[in-house]
């Protein structure tokens, strides 16, 4: 795998399933505690660097499936 997709790849994954986790055990267990303005506009931005991630790997294994097809 290539570096610029390997260096922070836990760190990103990880940092995107523990805001998902948190969310998700509010969402099953509601406290009434609301999201403030700035902690939902930095969720965002997280899940936008999580997308560019997996769009980036999708398109690695894409590519190296194809290659192997074709030999």
């Amino acid at each position: 795998m290539p570096g610029e997709l390997a260096d922070g790849m836990s760190l990103t994954l990880d940092s995107v399933l523990d805001v998902l986790r948190t969310y998700r055990n509010d969402a099953d267990h509601p406290t009434g505690k609301r999201i403030s303005r700035d902690d939902a506009f930095i969720n965002l931005q997280m899940f936008v660097r999580y997308l560019q991630k997996l769009y980036a790997l999708k398109n690695f294994f894409e590519r190296d499936d194809i290659a192997n097809h074709n030999e």
